[in-house]
């Protein structure tokens, strides 16, 4: 599982049989699984995330093609400085949602994003194989067919927590060829696919409230799936041409 970390206070140093790293404040830094590593630190304050190797395996997939199972994290520094910052700002973000928000129940579909979102975080912001990877091979053709079959998959699921691997499985294709095909079809990935339905879905919840049931759009935009409310209620303006809190009025 790796495990990546910002400092906040203090100053300390890591080391492995590759590297040796030193840290303060606002330093990122990655422990890699397979290595074991060396700590040396004082007073520290400092926000972890852990995602399982699986998830960010999945995900580097997703995006290349390379199997999840030749994944390999090569350093503990960040590629650079402004992927650092990025990977601060995204770890403060995901901490507000589980730890410091006021939120005390943490909806499927918004443990899931979050999860997608620690797990690209990391893969964006330390030198692993995606990286490097040299030629891959294409993602082959899918008949529209097969397309179908996996919205078909996607419309009566999004509902719960779904991920690419499951939905090409249904589809009887690779993660990599239902990604390239989705794009060629409806000019996104199948995530992006999802978030519009769930987007539609959410639309529909707001449309159908009772003013009076203390229904929120920030409660529907978190069952669906949204971390940020200003994401959601930029989302369903651009696809609806009004604000969410407006939905019931129509």
């Amino acid at each position: 599982m790796p495990n990546a970390a910002v400092l906040k206070q203090g100053v300390g140093e890591i080391s492995n049989a590759d590297e040796d790293l030193r840290y303060g404040p606002g330093c990122a830094f990655l422990l890699p699984a397979d290595r074991p590593s060396a700590t040396l630190i004082g007073a520290v304050t400092m926000a972890t995330l852990q995602v399982p190797l699986t998830v960010v395996g999945a995900l580097a997939e997703e995006w290349t093609g390379m199997p999840a199972a030749d994944l390999r994290f090569a350093a503990m520094a960040p590629v650079s400085a402004a992927r650092q910052g990025t990977f601060g700002r995204t770890v403060d973000f995901i901490c507000d949602q589980l730890v410091t928000s006021a939120i005390t129940e943490i909806e499927p579909l918004l443990a899931q994003e979050l999860t997608r979102l620690a797990a690209a975080a990391i893969l964006e912001t330390f030198p692993n194989t995606t990286m490097t990877a040299g030629y891959l091979a294409g993602p082959g053709w899918v008949a529209w067919a097969t397309v179908d079959r996996a919205t078909e998959y996607i419309d009566a699921r999004a509902g719960r927590p779904i991920t690419v691997e499951e939905v090409a499985a249904w589809a009887d294709v690779t993660v990599f060829a239902l990604r390239y095909s989705f794009q060629q079809r409806f000019g996104t990935t199948p995530e992006g696919y999802l978030r519009r339905i769930r987007l539609e879905r959410a639309h529909q919840d707001l449309s159908n409230a009772d003013p009076t049931s203390g229904i929120t759009a920030a409660g529907v935009a978190r069952r669906w799936g949204w971390a940020s409310l200003s994401q959601f209620n930029l989302a369903y303006l651009r696809r609806f041409g009004k604000l969410p809190g407006r939905a019931s009025q129509n």
